[in-house]
């Protein structure tokens, strides 16, 4: 959703001629690196990536429901649950090759 932000405010701000909207740009994306930054010192890789997909499918999704009033079908539902259920599963493959790589 940062991301969003981001590219909204530098929309706005006209090419860095609006202060107000240049900051507010170069603050969301510090804010952006610092969390990206966090999470990755956390977690793998991998998982951070695909959580991180995942939660920009959701953000955008719920950008447009809250912004443009777009409804949410069954494919958009259906498009979401695999999402979910595909990062579910890569994170369980992820833990479990990392167990079986600390039995070694």
């Amino acid at each position: 959703i940062t991301e969003i932000l981001l590219a909204n405010c530098m929309k706005r701000s006209q090419g860095f001629e609006d202060l107000q909207y240049t900051l507010a740009a170069f603050g969301i994306g510090f804010i952006n690196a610092i969390i990206t930054i966090i999470v990755l010192d956390q977690s793998t890789l991998v998982v951070a990536w695909m959580l991180y997909t995942a939660f920009e499918y959701v953000g955008v999704l719920m950008l447009a429901v809250l912004t443009f009033h777009e409804p949410i079908n069954g494919q958009k539902m259906a498009a979401l649950a695999l999402t979910a259920i595909g990062v579910v599963i890569l994170i369980m493959e992820e833990e479990s090759s990392d167990d079986d790589s600390d039995e070694e």
